[in-house]
């Protein structure tokens, strides 16, 4: 945790002994003046980092069978879209939190990492924006 205690600029990644990987960020969300926005594209960006660094994990390790892809965004209750700031303003996320799992294949995990993560947050995007942010226009 950095020294401030603010765990908003903390990024931590973690291999663990049985194979997982996992990508911790105190930043989904951020307080702004009268509102709380999510930060979709930290959480989009941070959620494909990890499938990418899970893909470095199976084919170093050669592991050939299915993996659990995962996301949780936490502290979302009243959230709205950071990039949604159009005429048409969704309603502030509902729920306390968003999860959601896939398993993939190792044929699905040596594709097209941009599809396995849209398939991670397309549920999420759509509850705060209408829509599914599109990661490739912020590269």
């Amino acid at each position: 945790m950095p020294e401030t205690g603010d765990e908003t600029s903390l990024i931590e990644l973690r291999l663990t002994t049985s194979g997982g990987v996992r990508v911790f960020s105190g930043r989904g969300s951020d307080d702004r003046p009268g509102q709380r926005i999510a930060m979709e594209p930290i959480i989009t960006g941070l959620a494909l980092r990890a499938v990418e660094a899970v893909r470095v994990v199976a084919t170093t390790c050669d592991f050939r069978g299915d993996w659990d892809l995962g996301l949780a965004v936490t502290n979302l209750r009243g959230t709205v879209s950071s990039v949604g700031l159009m005429p048409h303003r969704m309603p502030p996320y509902p729920d306390e939190e968003f999860r959601k799992v896939l398993r993939v294949t190792p044929a699905e995990l040596a594709s097209d990492s941009l599809e396995l993560v849209q398939r991670l947050t397309d549920h999420l995007d759509r509850v705060l924006n209408g829509r599914r942010f599109d990661l490739t226009k912020s590269r």
